[in-house]
């Protein structure tokens, strides 16, 4: 998935990005309108495309705690701007990266999610998904299920003790009113990563890899600034600080990439 965010601030909470309604996105399509919260990558095909969209859903809040296996999102009604909850959405910790030019995080999705409710109820999300996808030898094993069901454990938790950061912060967020974000996607979004990162993740790490673009790493602290943050799939499975696959772009195929370094576009 790719999205195109306002950096909303980055500082020692956490970087934080603004997704607005309206801002341009891509995910990933098969020929039959499947995606992947429907099938596993290789059951959804050859001709699965990276299908450029616009959002239309609730704008929202994204929050990276540093060496967290989440982010938290605040959602509001994108009709009449009324706060309707967070989502805790559990991935790999976000691992920053800066090519000198384009700077970013990279992460990975694990399918569940905690929903929490403006009351502090919550719900598990995408639980079937999750579930299909554990023991796949493309995905997680049934042990990882059990820790990262553990992550989202500790959240439900803190929702229903009301503490950070279910305890109305950030809650009252509004953006700047001269915040805006580009009506498509930049050149260079699917750029493979230049540099290696600062601290890369551990082999081992499991997930659905993905990969966030954004702008040169001494712009995140200037708040209202564009980012453009892509979530694109770049891999599957036991991911190793080596590996490289692809980029898919509109119209691109899923496949690996043959260059291990990183430095060439496959």
């Amino acid at each position: 998935m790719v999205n195109v965010t306002v950096v909303a601030a980055d500082d020692d909470p956490g970087l934080r990005l603004w997704n607005p309604v309206g801002a341009p996105w891509c995910r990933i399509v098969a020929a039959d309108g499947r995606t992947h919260h429907d099938a596993t990558i290789d059951q959804l095909g050859d001709d699965a495309r990276l299908v450029p969209l616009t959002w239309r859903d609730n704008p929202g809040l994204f929050w990276f705690p540093e060496g967290e296996a989440f982010s938290v999102w605040w959602l509001w009604h994108a009709a009449s701007g009324r706060f309707v909850g967070w989502k805790g959405d559990l991935q790999e910790p976000v691992v920053r990266w800066d090519d000198g030019l384009l700077a970013g995080v990279d992460t990975a999705d694990q399918a569940l999610d905690v929903m929490v409710e403006p009351d502090r109820s919550w719900w598990w999300k995408d639980e079937a998904e999750f579930a299909d996808k554990t023991g796949h030898p493309l995905y997680w094993s049934e042990s990882q299920a059990r820790a990262v069901r553990g992550v989202g454990q500790r959240l439900a938790a803190l929702a229903e003790a009301g503490k950070f950061p279910f305890d109305g912060t950030w809650c009252d967020f509004r953006p700047g009113p001269a915040w805006r974000v580009p009506d498509r996607l930049p050149t260079g979004w699917d750029q493979p990563r230049a540099t290696p990162a600062p601290r890369p993740p551990p082999a081992g790490s499991f997930g659905e890899i993905e990969h966030q673009i954004g702008l040169d790493a001494r712009q995140l602290s200037r708040t209202g600034h564009p980012l453009h943050l892509s979530y694109v799939s770049r891999g599957y499975g036991t991911f190793r600080p080596t590996d490289r696959v692809r980029n898919l772009g509109p119209g691109c195929r899923w496949a690996p990439c043959p260059d291990t370094s990183g430095r060439r576009r496959c």
